[in-house]
């Protein structure tokens, strides 16, 4: 949900198109790891989730570029990806 968000929000400035999720991948250990595809976030069998549920620490928050990421995010605020990374 977050990621299709902020998919949604952004201005893409790279000629990129159909940009979406797949799938996430958390490398738990070593050795393992876990994935979760787009369809199993939006399964209501298992549990919706709403940007407002998600909680992210203040130290979390502080160290990103822009603590107030989430919050333009929730608001609808768009984004415009750089002409040059």
């Amino acid at each position: 949900m977050l990621i299709d968000r902020l998919l949604e929000l952004t201005e893409m400035a790279n000629g990129e198109a159909d940009v979406r999720l797949n799938s996430v991948i958390v490398h738990e250990t070593e050795t393992g790891y876990a994935q979760c595809f787009r369809e199993d976030a939006i399964n209501p069998r298992m549990g919706l989730i709403a940007l407002d549920d998600i909680k992210f620490s203040e130290a979390i928050r502080n160290a990103w570029p822009d603590p107030e990421l989430f919050d333009k995010l929730k608001r609808g605020e768009r984004f415009a990806n750089p002409l040059r990374v």
